[in-house]
Order: structure tokens, then sequence, then C-alpha cells
């Protein structure tokens, strides 16, 4: 047969080859080598906030979204590579054509495609919204329903245990087939439901135990989770960040932790936990969940360095400082500035609610950069001088100075808000103490803004002459004129607000911070990129002084005159116009008038007697004449000076 013509064939070529034959070139086959599946990256809250807010749970309406959650898996089971495993190809032999068919898979398969794990979550959220339609039947029941209540809340703690079984195969799976960011979103989720269903069941310590997992993780990712790049190293946008940042942080104190309290005040009143016992279990489950949050933060911290890696390359090259474009050719320098950039909006995005952490944060993020281009700076200080060399020492002292400048930019517009806030705090009247936080704080603004005007240009040569004056000097001069005339006005103040008040003191500091604040007004109006409302607020603070000057005049002349004012009646100057009162100090706002007219004393007389006699009608001497006799004295006639009373 085929095999001995095969045969024949072969030897024939062996034996009488053809001229023109060449035998093949037969090379040894090389082994495709397929690359490992890569764990799936999938933003799973971000995710289900959107499906949340785009299928009816902004009106609460569940069953909306159970209907979404149905036709949604039926998409995803349907999909080619998952067909094989997740749908259910029943042939009839078991239980009729259509009947359910569970389909076992392996946990393996989901390294292959992702839908594994969106179908399991999609089941977790379908088997929720449910129980949640269910619980709303059950607390508001309509009026022709013939379920009971007994058996709906039956109902919906079934689906609430189910939509728990689901969460918790989410996360075996994610623990195989997902990244370490995907694994604490996933156990995150889990807890949370767990929660729920303890609560339904009033198992409290078990809720308060879920509860308390899930916050800690919710609070892991709004500190980092939103800067979770995918893998293959795309970014996301700023303000999808920060709205992730804010959900978690929405969902951890608004949303989980009134449950956690509610729970916890059911644990002590029913008696089965001391509060001692309470935060013992809590500190129990902060140790559960550190593993994961560690492993989130690693990383996290993984990705933002690759991330900087990656933008370092094509991102702050150069920068404007002074009228010089400064080239950054250093790759940590630019990878510091980077990190300073993303802590920037960071802070920004969080508003009031950063605190202290995001503001230690960037100067940290300052000192770093400011350590990397010093280090680079020394290095360049030991070289020989020449231009080379002088010519990169100007740029690279110019990058030192421009992260130092932004360091006290921020540092001083953080004092100048507490100057502020201090200042509107005491509207009423700022008393001693006030004004000396004030003056300190002023000092410090002062300290820096003069760390400013000292920063000077490096020489190109040992001939070259420096520009005395450039735009950034003399901005940076005013600045100084007009921290110092604010100095002086408060020190001026507490001088004048001593209970020995010392006049000549606070008249020499009023008259010196006059004179600076007109300089400093004058200065800024020369800076181009100078705000008007500095300018103007020196002119206020010109009229102010004025008006500062003339109240310790008129002072003084009491004190000599009549002793002193009396200061704190805090009466309206209608009422102390022949009084030397100030109503209460050197305030800000002044009392010309009581709003509502306080009531006076009125004398009493004669003519208000005759008024009042005229509504007088008959004495009820009857009724008199018996008081009299009940309550009157009576006469005592015995004992030794019986006679005498008598």
């Amino acid at each position: 047969g085929k095999f001995h013509a095969s045969f024949d064939l072969y030897n024939t070529c062996i034996h009488h080859p053809h001229p023109s034959f060449h035998w093949p070139l037969i090379m040894p086959s090389e082994e495709t080598t397929t690359p490992p599946p890569q764990p799936h990256s999938i933003p799973l809250h971000a995710l289900i906030f959107n499906l949340h807010r785009s299928h009816g749970l902004l009106q609460n309406d569940h069953t909306q979204y159970r209907q979404y959650c149905t036709r949604r898996l039926s998409r995803l089971r349907h999909a080619k590579p998952v067909k094989p495993h997740l749908t259910n190809n029943n042939t009839g032999k078991q239980g009729g054509k259509h009947a359910f068919l569970a389909k076992k898979w392996p946990p393996e398969a989901a390294l292959e495609h992702e839908n594994y794990i969106l179908v399991t979550l999609l089941q977790s959220e379908r088997a929720w919204s449910h129980a949640m339609e269910l619980k709303s039947l059950y607390d508001d029941p309509p009026p022709k329903i013939k379920t009971s209540k007994g058996s709906l809340r039956q109902q919906y703690i079934k689906k609430l245990r189910k939509a728990v079984h689901h969460s918790t195969a989410l996360e075996n799976l994610v623990q195989i087939a997902g990244d370490d960011a995907l694994r604490v979103e996933a156990k995150a989720y889990g807890c949370w439901m767990r929660g729920n269903l303890s609560l339904e069941k009033s198992e409290w310590e078990s809720a308060v135990t879920e509860y308390n997992a899930a916050a800690t993780l919710y609070r892991a990712l709004a500190a980092g989770g939103g800067d979770n790049a995918a893998e293959d190293g795309t970014k996301p946008k700023t303000s999808d960040f920060l709205e992730m940042q804010d959900y978690f942080v929405t969902r951890a104190d608004h949303v989980i932790e009134p449950l956690l309290r509610y729970c916890r005040y059911e644990l002590t009143e029913t008696g089965q936990m001391t509060e001692e016992e309470i935060q013992s279990l809590l500190g129990r489950d902060d140790n559960r969940v550190d593993d994961s949050v560690y492993q989130l933060r690693s990383k996290l911290t993984t990705l933002r360095e690759a991330n900087l890696e990656r933008d370092a390359k094509t991102q702050f090259t150069n920068l404007e400082f002074r009228g010089f474009v400064v080239p950054i050719e250093n790759q940590s320098l630019r990878m510091a500035l980077l990190r300073i950039d993303s802590s920037s909006v960071l802070t920004k995005g969080n508003g009031k609610s950063s605190g202290e952490k995001e503001f230690v944060r960037l100067l940290s993020a300052y000192d770093d950069a400011l350590g990397v281009a010093k280090r680079d700076y020394k290095e360049l200080k030991e070289l020989q001088s020449g231009p080379a060399v002088n010519k990169k020492r100007r740029e690279v002292g110019l990058l030192c100075q421009y992260i130092q400048y932004q360091k006290l930019l921020l540092l001083m517009k953080r004092n100048e808000d507490m100057v502020n806030g201090l200042r509107k705090d005491g509207n009423e009247k700022l008393n001693l103490k006030r004004l000396e936080e004030i003056a300190h704080l002023y000092d410090a603004l002062l300290q820096d803004a003069r760390t400013i005007s000292a920063m000077t240009l490096d020489p190109l040569d040992d001939g070259d002459e420096l520009e005395d004056e450039d735009e950034f000097l003399l901005e940076a001069n005013a600045q100084v004129l007009r921290f110092r005339a604010l100095r002086c006005y408060y020190m001026g103040r507490m001088y004048a607000e001593k209970e020995s008040a010392e006049f000549e003191n606070a008249r020499a500091l009023f008259g010196h911070a006059m004179g600076l604040s007109s300089q400093a007004a004058e200065e800024l109006s020369a800076c181009q990129n100078v705000s008007e409302d500095l300018v103007e607020a020196m002119n206020a603070l010109g009229k102010e002084i004025k008006g500062a000057m003339v109240r310790i005049q008129a002072e003084e002349y009491l004190r000599s005159v009549t002793g002193g004012l009396e200061k704190g009646s805090k009466r309206s100057l209608l009422r102390r116009l022949d009084d030397y009162d100030d109503g209460g100090g050197m305030a800000e706002n002044y009392n010309l008038v009581d709003e509502e007219p306080q009531l006076e004393y009125v004398p009493c007389k004669p003519t208000f007697f005759d008024i009042a006699l005229n509504h007088v009608g008959e004495m009820p001497e009857d009724d008199l004449k018996q008081w009299t006799e009940q309550y009157g004295k009576k006469s005592s006639k015995g004992g030794l000076f019986g006679w005498f009373r008598s």
C-alpha cells in the first residue's frame, strides 16, 4: 500500500537523485513557549459604582438593577471564549432541555478570560439586589400582598446568603486570577456582604468584625487605590481617581461606620460583650486585615514608582524659573518632582478633609527633591570653575532655588490662612493672646520672605556682574516690606492692649508700620505678577494704622486726665456719650446703637400714683377686716408686765 510506495520513492531519491534535487536543510524545531497568563487588574468598585449609578439604584429601583444583572450575565456567559464553561448545554437527558444544570469549571480557567470574574461578581450583585427588593416589601408591604412578613424575611435572608456565597467565591477566584489590588477590593466587598447578612440575622459580633474589616480596607483603598494604574501602564484620569477616592471614603465613613456603631451598641445593650471586649475584638480584626492592606500598599507603591519612571522620561524635562529655561537631566530629580505634582493634585482634591497628613506628605516630597538637587550642586561645587561647569552649576542652583521657593510658598500660604482664620474668629475683639499668635505667625512669614529674597544667582565667570534687581527679587523684597508692616502693626496693638499700656512703644511701632505699608504698596504696584488685592490691602492697612494712632492718643489723654478709660462695658456709643468708656477696647466693629432698645428705669412721680388711684375701686372693707383679724397681731396681757402691755 501506501507504506511500500513511500519506501520505493525514498530509495529512488537516495540512490538516483535528480540533478536539480537538493536536500532540505532541516533545523531543529524551536519550541514555541507561550507566556504565562497575567493576573487580571479589574477596577471592581469602579465597575460597581458605574452600574449602580446607571441602572436604577440612584432611585432605589432594585428590580431594574436585578433585571439588568440578569441580562448582563447572559451576555457575559455567551462570549465565545467562555461559552463552553459558563453556558448550559443540556441536551434534555437530565430533567428536560431547559432544566438547570450546574457546570463545574476549574478556577485556573479564570486566568484565560476576565468574564469568569465578572460573572461571579454579577451573580453576587443580582442576589443582593433581589434581597434588597424583598426587604423593601418586608419593611413597607403593599396593601394586596399575600405573602406573610415572616416568609418575606426568610426569602431576603436566603438571597443575602446566596450573595455572600458568590462574594466568597469571588474572593477565592481572584486569589488565583487577580492582582493584589483586585484581591483587596474583593476582600472588602466580601466583608461588606457578610456584614449585611450578620446584621439581618442579629449576629452582632460577626457583624462588628466584618464591618470593621470592610471599613479598614476601604480606607486603605481611599489612601491609594485610585492611583492604581493598569498593568499595561495606562494611568487613570485625575477626575476618575478623585471620584473613586471620594467613593471609598464615603462608603467607609458614611455607610459602614453608622452600621458599625449600631452593631456595637446592640452588643453592649444586650450584654453580650463589654466595650473593652469589643475593642479587643476590633484589634484582632485589624491584625486579620493587615496582610491585605500591606499587600495593597506594596502593590500601589510598585505601580506608582513604575508610572513615575515612565513619566519621568517624557515629563519635566525642563522648567522655567526667574526667566531661565532650566533642563532637568537627573532622572531621580524628575521622579521627585512628579511625586510633588501628584501630591499637590491629591491635596487640592481632598480640600479641607485632607488634613495634616497630606500637607506633611507634600512637605516631605519637597524635602526629598531638594535633597537630590543639593547633592548634584555639591558635586558641581567641588569641580574647578570653567564656562561649562559654571553654566551647569547655575542651572542646578536654579533647580534648588525653584524647589525651595515652591516649598516656602506652600508654608507661607498655610500661615496666611491661619492668620485669616484667627482674625475671622476674633471679629468682636482681638485680645492680647490672639494678637500674640498673629504676630508670631507674621514673624514666621517674614523669615520665609527674607529667605526668598536672599536667593541669588551663581555667576557664569569671575567677572560676571549679576543683575541687582530682577522681577523675582523685586517681588520678594516687596513681600518682605508687606510682612514687616503687618508685624509692626500687630506688635503695636499688643503694646496698646496691655494692662499697663506702653503708648510710646505702640506709637513708635504704628509710625514705623505706616511708613512700611506705604513703601510696600508702592513696591507691590511696581511688580508685574502681583495681584491688585495686595496693594489695596496695604492701603487699607495704612488707614487702619491711622485710626489706631488716634485711639491710643485719645486713651493716653484720658488716662492723664481721669485715670483712664472704663474698659469692657460693651455699651453702645449712644449710651456712653458723656462717659470715658471705649465700649470694649480697640475692636474691629464698633457698637454705635443698640439694635433692640433696652429697658430703662422710670422714676416714680406723684402723677403716676394719681393715675393709678383712678383705677382703684371701693375698698373691700369686710375682707380686709377678716384678714386682719385672722393674721393680725393679737395683744398678750398675761405675764409679769401684762399691765404695761395693756
